[in-house]
């Protein structure tokens, strides 16, 4: 399945896992003139990458001698947004020779199914191309230079007659040019000369070489400058940012007006040393959530200690010791040996006020409040005070006094683990998330 949007088309693949083909197609869009198509390698061409292509998809409509001057961009997408996309992206030529370019390492096949990266989502795989075929103007006769950066993929025949595109051959960029504002620039940064020029018309204006190859050399070190502070942060060393000031100050000296670059760079820095920063933070983090895994995994298992604990401690007492009047007598025959009341009546109420009180006592724990245990200390007294002899009600109180501050206890330290836990996963996410929008890479549209 392919979508277009202008240049842009995406290629979702469904069920990436699960395929056995050597070669999988998406499905052509038009671009330009012609029509385009992507086609990969699921377990790889020959190496353990997945590889992408991008071809002519109607080639033989095209006239004889037909040349196209390319550039493209090919995007594995993270479609857990939490991280940056792979992405590859270069220029060449396509001709009827070389009909098909692309990357034989575009990304490892380990990364690519590892669930935690994020690449593949019930299964899919998105790819995104972006391509810019670009404007020819004029023709030098110099000879075509190679360029590693793209390989195309061309058929050749093999033992069985069959037809496999597995072979790569070295591309060639053609050396035409193409005027901007009085630069003469390979077609292949016209258009970023371009941009440049409408963003910012004055840039030129106290540009002091007449030379027509000084003007081109020192616009190619701008652009050179410019396409340099657009890599991904990560691949952009210390040692390039105090490359780029020399140069910014070398192309300011020539006449060039760079303020809006030199913020832009300033920018760069400053995302630089946040991402510095934020990857020490991470390490210490990641040392410190080492630590703490284990200590949550102690945390974990005390916690569950302590909720059974907490169960434990909240277990009603059994019926047996309040099932009745007889019970008590039996098991404390020396209870109302002092009793002092001979009126049936009172004896009978005083009777009953003991046996609410142990039923009182009896509730669940959770049920119990500090204010009951207060008013069952006052309860208690009054009944030593008509003559019961209850101090094993007294032991009984006491040790529920402290079954209940354990209780609170307990709460307390279940709540604090949980805070920490939270805290501490909270505080790790936060940090990935500006590591990586530090992380996130500028286009040239970013800088001009």
């Amino acid at each position: 399945m392919a979508m277009q949007v202008g240049k842009k088309f995406s290629w979702v693949i469904k069920d990436f896992p699960s395929l056995q083909c050597k070669i999988c197609h998406s499905a052509p869009v038009l671009i330009g003139d012609c029509k385009w198509f992507l086609h990969a390698y699921p377990k790889g061409n020959k190496v353990d990458y997945l590889s992408l292509y991008l071809e002519v998809a109607d080639s033989e409509s095209l006239p004889s001698g037909w040349r196209k001057y390319v550039k493209f961009r090919l995007s594995i997408v993270k479609q857990n947004l939490k991280s940056d996309t792979e992405l590859q992206e270069t220029h060449c030529w396509f001709d009827e020779e070389a009909r098909c370019w692309g990357f034989q390492s575009m990304i490892p096949l380990t990364k690519l199914h590892d669930e935690k990266e994020g690449f593949l989502v019930d299964g899919d795989l998105v790819i995104v191309a972006e391509v810019d075929v670009l404007e020819v103007i004029g023709n030098l006769d110099e000879s075509e230079e190679s360029e590693e950066s793209c390989r195309p993929v061309k058929k050749s025949k093999h033992g069985g007659g069959e037809e496999s595109i597995d072979s790569l051959k070295e591309a060639h960029l053609g050396k035409e040019t193409m005027d901007v504002n009085g630069f003469h620039v390979l077609v292949s940064q016209g258009e970023s000369v371009k941009r440049i020029f409408e963003m910012h018309p004055d840039i030129a204006v106290e540009f002091r070489a007449k030379n027509q190859h000084l003007r081109n050399a020192c616009m190619s070190f701008l652009l050179s400058l410019t396409e340099t502070l657009c890599v991904s942060l990560q691949e952009l060393s210390n040692e390039d940012l105090v490359e780029a000031d020399v140069a910014l100050t070398y192309v300011r000296d020539a006449g060039f007006k760079v303020n809006w670059l030199e913020k832009k760079l300033e920018t760069v820095k400053e995302k630089k040393e946040k991402e510095k920063c934020s990857l020490i933070r991470l390490e210490e983090m990641k040392d410190s959530l080492l630590k703490l895994k284990q200590k949550c995994s102690d945390l974990e298992a005390l916690v569950e200690k302590e909720e059974a604990e907490l169960s434990a401690i909240r277990t009603p007492s059994s019926f047996d010791d309040v099932q009745s009047v007889r019970l008590i007598f039996e098991r404390h025959p020396e209870t109302a040996v002092e009793f002092r009341a001979k009126n049936q009546h009172l004896r009978t109420r005083y009777i009953n006020f003991l046996l609410s009180l142990i039923e009182t006592l009896y509730q669940p724990l959770q049920e119990l409040s500090s204010e009951d245990l207060v008013e069952a200390d006052i309860a208690l007294t009054y009944l030593k005070d008509v003559g019961f002899k209850v101090d094993w009600l007294e032991n009984n109180l006491d040790l529920l006094k402290a079954r209940k501050e354990k209780e609170r206890a307990c709460e307390a330290r279940v709540q604090e683990m949980e805070v920490q836990l939270h805290d501490l996963k909270h505080k790790f996410e936060i940090e990935k998330a500006e590591l990586s929008a530090a992380r996130a890479p500028l286009s040239f549209d970013d800088f001009v």
